[in-house]
């Protein structure tokens, strides 16, 4: 097998989760393997001048002997000691007295394993220490087994010239910095360049475009203070193009993430598992994770891959008689070669598949391509039926039974049948294998009198519990596989723990949550023939009553834990499924790069995640008791860390109009995300007056809003109109409404697609103007009457009489000197009535209204100014519309 340089791997290895990083000097790319002959080294640092020769660095290594779980539980590397608040920890000199180890006891208790303490050593260090080559970090833990991290550099990491190849991290790394991993044993010779681009594990959480063409900085930065390094360090980091990377907030620590176990209802993401290096390493973990620890079953997977491949001879043994089935050929085996030691047997032909570029068929490690997800297999299981219905006459109902019979009977016996499933479906051959190495089969994971898709998915973890050395989750993954009939799996508990329960979900069709769960769900699951799902608030699949909705799809959604629908929990009342629900209508296409967008979810997405800018419109009805003596608050549940004022004893018909929301204050952050707010409710606070406690009567209310980075203004409007006397009531057995305590007197569910963008879209193909005569006495003119839109001047029909009305189009290319017959929604800014003629003659317009047709696509859109009844046109003046962003609304 050849074996190209880790200079050339590196980039194409990178190419799969994040663009390379540019060229920064380096000849060949990052040093990764022993591109230099080690050099000894002292427990203390030395004073060694920096020999780096190229100080442009876009990566460094460290290396520690903690695994990367330990680390990414973390967020990262994170600085030793108390020294987020310390000036001595920020000291360079000081830090140069730390030992070298790596360990996880230093870096993160501050004592040095294997080492008295050093009364001398100070007690935290604001720095994280990296090296610029990979066999020099290693070097530093070469007694023990460790890890060496491939870390992309940023400005707020420098080169020490004080020390030897060093480059400090202030504040510490990022787990999302980390590039990726290889581990090396006790005294293990360092790896080639080669050999390290063959182990190095790829971390899937690496943000390469947030970090692609940054570099450490080159030199301890300047005026640095030693006897204040905290100030230092923080003025350093306030630096835009210094702190910015790594999200500096102003103070230390930096903005670690939390990263925990992988949440129910999120698809799962692959395990950061250590990633062996030799064969029996590398065997032993695919045995433990994959069958249970038991080798003779994960051997037996083997033999029969092998004996498939027609490649058994590789092993050495004697060829079993015909007949002999792979589990038994493999037991012989191994007493022939192993003196019966499967394990070692495991490990020497693990070496023999991953050498063949086979070993993903049994292991599916992670430094091969995903393995197939439950959809895949879902789809290829219903191909191979139709199939082996169509080729082999084999009934779908019966094909389980042909393949539970053993691959190699069905290789004797239907040899077609096993080549087209072993050549055309690799997924469904896959987890066939695997299932069959440990003496389960599709008939064991189903229980009696099942018929693919009548039984309780819930089940399936404790089915594959019975067969040793299963997975626990293969019986779930044939489940998913063989499955046609869609279904629902409903749990009353948060990570799917039970109460649970199926319920059928025929595509296309609402169904009702059972009565016995209504208002109870925190966790669903469709099943993969469910598809994409939609659930609601409401029992009948509308958003009727201020009512949401959400969609999920296998391997579904916990909604305690997802913190963007945990407004949805308890409150799932219907559901409708059928792969992506009903037909949708083509979504317009998102913003161009000519800057052109029509609004739409995919806009919304790209353009306006988060708002910077918030503000409300409310009003209160006009009835004659419509007012309250307390205060009404709004409050964004699952968002919102505090409650927004809205008004305190307000008299009937009360109205505010661009009331602006502190978000900082509220959400406890400078931009607040769309996603998050799902939910939305008005509290009625009790203040203690005398003739509190009150009813009163809700209008409506709007939110305003403003894009962060785009300034794209969008409004929520769904609430205008909810006309509905409200009233506190208490939960508490007493009833009680308590004085400074908030009531719920209405709620209504959000989703991001309820924003809509004022105006909807960014440019117009096609303007009008139609102008309407008042229905008044005289309201009629005989002089002229012209349209003035840009600069362009169009004349109405002379004579208009009362209630007449007249509409011009506007030639966009004369009006608004535009290159092409589309103009920009901005810059339709004034639209004038003019009264011309000789006579004083005045005229009455009812209404103006300026129509405008988003460029390409039929959404029409208007803006209109209506008289008061008292403002008449004399002759030489105009009645003007200038649009706002505000004014422009769809048209009816």
């Amino acid at each position: 097998m050849v074996l190209l340089s880790a200079a050339l791997l590196l980039p194409l290895w990178l190419s799969c989760g994040a663009a390379a990083s540019p060229s920064t000097g380096h000849e060949a790319g990052p040093s990764l393997g022993a591109a230099a002959p080690l050099r000894a080294r002292s427990d203390k640092y030395p004073y060694v001048p920096n020999r780096s020769h190229d100080k442009k660095l876009p990566y460094v290594y460290r290396s520690d002997s903690r695994g990367p779980d330990e680390i990414r539980r973390a967020g990262g590397f994170r600085p030793r000691g108390a020294y987020a608040y310390s000036e001595a920890a920020f000291d360079v000199g000081e830090h140069m007295h730390f030992a070298a180890s790596s360990s996880a006891e230093e870096s993160d208790s501050g004592s040095e394993s294997g080492s008295e303490p050093d009364e001398e050593r100070p007690s935290a260090s604001g720095f994280v220490s990296t090296a610029s080559e990979a066999w020099y970090a290693s070097h530093i833990n070469q007694a023990v087994a460790h890890w060496v991290y491939m870390v992309h550099a940023t400005p707020h990491m420098f080169v020490n010239d004080g020390v030897e190849d060093e480059v400090l991290a202030v504040g510490g790394i990022l787990w999302e910095q980390v590039v990726g991993y290889y581990r090396l044993g006790p005294d293990e010779d360092f790896p080639t360049d080669a050999q390290v681009a063959e182990r190095l594990v790829r971390n899937g959480d690496y943000d390469g475009p947030r970090f692609d063409g940054l570099l450490a900085s080159p030199d301890l930065p300047p005026r640095w203070d030693h006897a204040h390094g905290l100030r230092s360090a923080t003025a350093f980091l306030s630096r835009p193009e210094v702190g910015g990377p790594v999200g500096w907030t102003g103070r230390f620590p930096l903005p670690f993430r939390t990263y925990a176990d992988d949440p129910a209802g999120e698809p799962p993401r692959k395990k950061l598992k250590p990633h062996p290096g030799p064969p029996h390493e590398a065997a032993a973990a695919c045995s433990a994770t994959q069958y249970g620890g038991h080798a003779d079953l994960a051997f037996g997977a083997a033999y029969e891959l092998l004996r498939h491949k027609k490649a058994t001879a590789k092993l050495g043994c004697q060829e079993p008689q015909p007949g002999t089935s792979a589990q038994a050929a493999a037991a012989d085996c191994a007493r022939q070669r192993h003196q019966g030691d499967t394990a070692e047997a495991f490990a020497s032909v693990y070496e023999i598949l991953a050498n063949d570029g086979l070993r993903f068929h049994l292991c599916s490690p992670i430094d091969e391509p995903e393995p197939a997800s439950d959809i895949t297999r879902h789809q290829q299981w219903a191909e191979v039926e139709q199939r082996a219905l169509d080729d082999f006459e084999i009934p779908q109902g019966q094909l389980a039974q042909y393949l539970d019979r053993g691959l190699d009977w069905l290789r004797q016996n239907h040899e077609g049948l096993y080549n087209f499933i072993w050549s055309q479906y690799p997924a469904v051959f896959t987890l066939l294998l695997q299932l069959y190495g440990t003496g389960a089969t599709i008939k064991s994971c189903l229980p009696k009198g099942h018929h693919f898709g009548k039984r309780d998915a819930a089940r399936a973890d404790g089915l594959a519990a019975r067969h040793l050395g299963a997975r626990p989750d293969s019986c779930a993954r044939v489940v998913a596989m063989v499955d046609r009939l869609p279904r629902l799996r409903v749990c009353k508990n948060d990570a799917f723990r039970p109460p649970c329960s199926g319920v059928a979900a025929p595509l296309h069709q609402c169904v009702a949550i059972p009565g016995d769960y209504r208002d109870g769900v925190t966790a669903l699951q469709p099943n993969v023939a469910a598809g994409s799902c939609d659930f609601y608030s409401e029992a009948d699949c509308t958003h009727g009553n201020g009512g949401g909705s959400f969609k999920a799809s296998y391997p579904g959604v916990d909604l305690f834990r997802r913190q963007d629908l945990k407004s949805f929990n308890d409150q799932v009342r219907s559901f409708k499924c059928g792969a992506g629900g009903d037909p949708a209508p083509a979504q317009p296409a998102a913003a161009g790069a000519n800057g052109r967008w029509l609004w739409s979810s995919e806009v919304q997405r790209e353009l306006c995640p988060r708002l910077d800018h918030l503000d409300l419109d409310f009003a209160l009805t006009g009835g004659l008791t419509d007012g309250t003596y307390d205060k009404i608050k709004l409050d964004f549940p699952g968002a919102g860390t505090k409650m927004h004022l809205i008004a305190e004893d307000v008299d009937r018909g009360f109205h505010v109009e661009a009331q602006r929301i502190d978000i900082k204050s509220i959400f406890n952050s400078p931009t607040v995300e769309l996603s998050q707010i799902r939910k939305l409710r008005l509290m009625h606070g009790v203040t203690g007056a005398f003739l509190g406690r009150d009813k009163w009567g809700l209008q409506g209310f709007k939110l305003h809003g403003r894009c962060a980075g785009s300034g794209i203004n969008v409004t929520l409007d769904k609430f205008g109109a909810v006309n509905k006397e409200v009233e506190p009531h208490s939960d508490s057995p007493s009833g009680t409404l308590w004085k400074n305590w908030d009531f719920e007197v209405w709620s209504g569910f959000v989703a991001p697609d309820d924003w809509k963008a004022v105006p909807f879209c960014t440019h117009f193909d096609h303007v009008s103007v139609r102008v309407k005569i008042a229905d008044r006495l005289w309201a009629e003119t005989k002089n002229d009457l012209f349209i003035y839109a840009g600069r362009e001047r169009v004349r109405i029909e002379k004579h208009l009489g009362r209630r007449a009305v007249h509409t011009a189009g506007i030639d966009i290319k004369k009006a608004y000197d535009a290159p092409s017959s589309v103009v920009p929604v901005a810059d339709v800014k004034l639209v004038r009535l003019a009264n011309e003629g000789g006579s004083s003659d005045d005229v009455m317009a009812e209404e103006m209204t300026v129509q405008g047709r988003c460029a390409g696509s039929e959404v029409l859109l208007e803006a209109k100014r209506r008289n008061d009844g008292e403002t008449w046109t004399k002759p030489g003046q105009s009645w003007d519309l200038a649009p706002t962003a505000r004014m422009w609304t769809k048209s009816a």
